[in-house]
């Protein structure tokens, strides 16, 4: 989350966030929340906390209903729900990953620093919407220092802040609409598919 957000101040240092943890360290492993926790927290994410846009750089291989039903319960409150789409492509290509893969959520994909083919690690296909680079990509740790990392979390964190910025232009826009001037001001790939520069 940290890092996430470091990326999103980075192109945005006016944001401000609601960081709701998903997962924790529990006796030396990272323990993530159940489905349906995970699922209210994005529902209280629209209506305890009014988020105007959610950021999950997150993936879970398997579609769940209660979190399915949860993102499409954001848009239809008018929040935009921005998620990475998975960085295992080299090993596991064939995966869609969730929440990335549901219709109302715009799935982020990462590109290579030189924005000219998709990352090798990057999932792929018809069900992501669009791409951001994710390769060298300078975070900020938990203690405040600097390193450059990679992964789709950050290609999403990146549209997350382009989408913020355009809400403060047009603080009407709905969902749909914001993800219609995202891929309208997005770039193309050799192959055709859209990257935010």
């Amino acid at each position: 989350g940290t890092a996430v957000a470091s990326v999103i101040l980075k192109h945005l240092p006016e944001a401000q966030f609601v960081p709701l943890v998903s997962n924790a360290y529990d006796n030396g492993k990272i323990k993530q929340v159940d489905n349906d926790t995970f699922a209210q927290m994005i529902r209280d994410a629209v209506d305890v906390y009014h988020c105007q846009i959610i950021n999950l750089s997150i993936g879970l291989i398997l579609d769940k209903p209660s979190i399915r039903e949860a993102v499409e319960y954001a848009e239809q409150k008018n929040v935009l729900v921005v998620a990475s789409a998975g960085n295992d492509y080299a090993t596991d290509g064939k995966f869609k990953y969730y929440p990335a893969g549901y219709d109302t959520v715009l799935a982020v994909g990462s590109v290579n620093k030189k924005e000219n083919a998709i990352s090798e690690f990057s999932q792929r296909g018809e069900w992501v919407n669009i791409y951001a680079c994710g390769e060298e990509v300078t975070i900020k740790t938990l203690s405040g220092n600097k390193r450059e990392s990679e992964g789709t979390s950050y290609s999403a964190a990146i549209v997350t802040a382009r989408a913020a910025r355009l809400l403060q232009k047009n603080k009407n826009l709905t969902p749909a609409e914001l993800r219609e001037k995202l891929l309208g001001s997005a770039q193309s790939l050799p192959d055709g598919r859209k990257y935010i520069p």
